[in-house]
Protein backbone atom coordinates (compact mmCIF):
# COMPACT_ATOMS: atom_id res chain seq x y z
CA UNK A 1 0.00 0.00 0.00
CA UNK A 2 1.55 3.19 -0.64
CA UNK A 3 2.34 5.34 2.00
CA UNK A 4 -0.06 8.30 0.82
CA UNK A 5 -3.23 6.19 0.71
CA UNK A 6 -1.77 4.59 4.05
CA UNK A 7 -1.81 8.17 5.94
CA UNK A 8 -5.50 9.18 3.74
CA UNK A 9 -6.79 5.66 5.47
CA UNK A 10 -5.52 6.55 9.04
CA UNK A 11 -6.61 10.08 8.47
CA UNK A 12 -10.45 8.53 7.55
CA UNK A 13 -11.38 7.67 11.31
CA UNK A 14 -9.46 10.20 13.00
CA UNK A 15 -11.31 11.77 16.09
CA UNK A 16 -10.70 15.16 17.52
CA UNK A 17 -9.61 15.52 20.92
CA UNK A 18 -11.99 15.19 22.95
CA UNK A 19 -10.48 17.53 26.01
CA UNK A 20 -10.86 21.39 26.48
CA UNK A 21 -7.86 22.28 24.89
CA UNK A 22 -9.96 21.66 21.10
CA UNK A 23 -11.78 24.74 21.85
CA UNK A 24 -10.63 28.05 21.30
CA UNK A 25 -10.95 30.97 22.99
CA UNK A 26 -14.03 32.55 21.07
CA UNK A 27 -15.96 29.30 21.03
CA UNK A 28 -16.09 29.40 24.65
CA UNK A 29 -16.80 32.67 24.48
CA UNK A 30 -20.07 32.37 22.11
CA UNK A 31 -21.33 28.97 24.41
CA UNK A 32 -20.70 30.73 27.91
CA UNK A 33 -23.05 33.35 26.00
CA UNK A 34 -25.28 31.27 25.29
CA UNK A 35 -25.37 29.20 28.36
CA UNK A 36 -26.18 32.72 30.56
CA UNK A 37 -28.89 33.65 27.69
CA UNK A 38 -30.56 30.18 29.00
CA UNK A 39 -29.84 30.48 32.51
CA UNK A 40 -31.04 34.27 32.13
CA UNK A 41 -34.41 32.78 31.21
CA UNK A 42 -34.58 30.42 34.11
CA UNK A 43 -34.53 27.50 31.77
CA UNK A 44 -31.12 25.83 32.90
CA UNK A 45 -32.84 22.80 33.91
CA UNK A 46 -34.78 21.97 30.77
CA UNK A 47 -31.69 23.01 28.51
CA UNK A 48 -29.35 20.62 30.34
CA UNK A 49 -31.71 17.93 29.93
CA UNK A 50 -32.21 18.50 25.98
CA UNK A 51 -28.42 18.68 25.13
CA UNK A 52 -27.61 15.90 27.10
CA UNK A 53 -30.09 13.74 25.50
CA UNK A 54 -29.11 15.03 22.09
CA UNK A 55 -25.28 15.35 23.01
CA UNK A 56 -24.43 12.87 19.96
CA UNK A 57 -26.08 15.14 17.12
CA UNK A 58 -24.15 18.34 17.72
CA UNK A 59 -22.10 17.67 14.56
CA UNK A 60 -25.07 17.60 12.63
CA UNK A 61 -26.82 20.59 14.10
CA UNK A 62 -24.00 22.58 13.09
CA UNK A 63 -23.88 21.52 9.74
CA UNK A 64 -27.73 22.55 9.97
CA UNK A 65 -26.48 25.45 11.09
CA UNK A 66 -23.82 25.98 8.30
CA UNK A 67 -26.43 24.95 5.52
CA UNK A 68 -29.10 27.63 6.94
CA UNK A 69 -26.46 30.57 7.59
CA UNK A 70 -27.89 31.82 3.55
CA UNK A 71 -31.42 32.04 4.95
CA UNK A 72 -30.45 33.11 8.22
CA UNK A 73 -28.51 36.06 6.18
CA UNK A 74 -31.98 36.96 4.23
CA UNK A 75 -34.57 36.55 7.18
CA UNK A 76 -32.41 38.08 10.14
CA UNK A 77 -34.49 41.11 11.09
CA UNK A 78 -38.04 39.30 11.15
CA UNK A 79 -36.22 35.72 12.63
CA UNK A 80 -34.51 37.73 15.33
CA UNK A 81 -37.82 40.05 16.26
CA UNK A 82 -39.74 36.99 16.78
CA UNK A 83 -36.75 36.01 19.08
CA UNK A 84 -36.62 39.19 21.02
CA UNK A 85 -39.79 38.28 22.30
CA UNK A 86 -38.33 35.32 23.75
CA UNK A 87 -35.08 36.74 24.70
CA UNK A 88 -33.10 35.07 22.76
CA UNK A 89 -31.71 37.34 20.05
CA UNK A 90 -28.57 36.11 18.08
CA UNK A 91 -26.44 38.76 16.74
CA UNK A 92 -25.71 37.77 12.78
CA UNK A 93 -22.00 37.73 13.95
CA UNK A 94 -22.35 34.95 16.52
CA UNK A 95 -24.27 32.56 14.16
CA UNK A 96 -20.91 31.19 12.36
CA UNK A 97 -19.48 31.30 15.87
CA UNK A 98 -21.74 28.77 17.61
CA UNK A 99 -21.50 26.66 14.46
CA UNK A 100 -18.19 26.62 14.26
CA UNK A 101 -18.13 26.11 18.30
CA UNK A 102 -20.53 22.96 18.46
CA UNK A 103 -18.48 21.61 15.38
CA UNK A 104 -16.45 20.63 18.56
CA UNK A 105 -17.03 16.91 20.24
CA UNK A 106 -16.00 18.88 23.43
CA UNK A 107 -18.66 21.47 23.25
CA UNK A 108 -21.62 20.20 24.63
CA UNK A 109 -19.39 19.29 27.31
CA UNK A 110 -18.69 22.20 28.02
CA UNK A 111 -21.85 23.97 27.28
CA UNK A 112 -23.28 22.15 29.94
CA UNK A 113 -20.57 22.64 32.18
CA UNK A 114 -21.28 26.57 32.19
CA UNK A 115 -24.89 25.65 32.40
CA UNK A 116 -24.48 23.84 35.33
CA UNK A 117 -21.89 26.10 36.93
CA UNK A 118 -24.66 29.13 36.61
CA UNK A 119 -27.08 26.81 38.39
CA UNK A 120 -24.94 25.84 40.93
CA UNK A 121 -24.22 29.93 41.61
CA UNK A 122 -27.34 30.23 42.51
CA UNK A 123 -28.13 27.58 44.72
CA UNK A 124 -25.04 28.65 46.88
CA UNK A 125 -26.19 32.03 46.95
CA UNK A 126 -30.06 30.92 48.03
CA UNK A 127 -28.02 29.24 50.91
CA UNK A 128 -28.28 30.38 54.31
CA UNK A 129 -25.47 32.19 55.72
CA UNK A 130 -23.55 29.10 57.12
CA UNK A 131 -23.06 27.78 53.73
CA UNK A 132 -25.00 24.51 54.32
CA UNK A 133 -27.90 23.26 53.19
CA UNK A 134 -30.62 22.39 55.85
CA UNK A 135 -31.23 19.22 56.41
CA UNK A 136 -34.70 18.07 55.93
CA UNK A 137 -36.71 16.61 59.01
CA UNK A 138 -37.81 13.25 57.66
CA UNK A 139 -40.43 13.50 60.31
CA UNK A 140 -41.83 16.67 59.82
CA UNK A 141 -44.43 15.41 57.24
CA UNK A 142 -45.76 12.89 59.55
CA UNK A 143 -46.10 15.52 62.49
CA UNK A 144 -47.90 18.08 60.06
CA UNK A 145 -50.16 15.03 59.20
CA UNK A 146 -50.90 13.96 62.80
CA UNK A 147 -51.26 17.74 63.91
CA UNK A 148 -53.90 18.35 61.14
CA UNK A 149 -56.25 15.12 61.73
CA UNK A 150 -56.28 15.83 65.03
CA UNK A 151 -57.58 20.00 64.62
CA UNK A 152 -60.06 18.36 62.26
CA UNK A 153 -61.27 15.70 65.35
CA UNK A 154 -61.06 18.69 67.77
CA UNK A 155 -63.39 21.08 65.18
CA UNK A 156 -66.10 18.26 64.69
CA UNK A 157 -66.17 17.82 68.78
Amino acid sequence: MPRGLRAWWRHAFAVDKYDEDSLSDEDKAILRKVAERIHEKKMTSAAILWVESHRNLNFIGSQLMVFSQPLFDMTHPMFNAVLNRFGMHIPPADFPKLARALERRYSIEYFVQQLEELAASDYNKSLPETGQAEEPDPGAASRQETNHTTANKEDKD
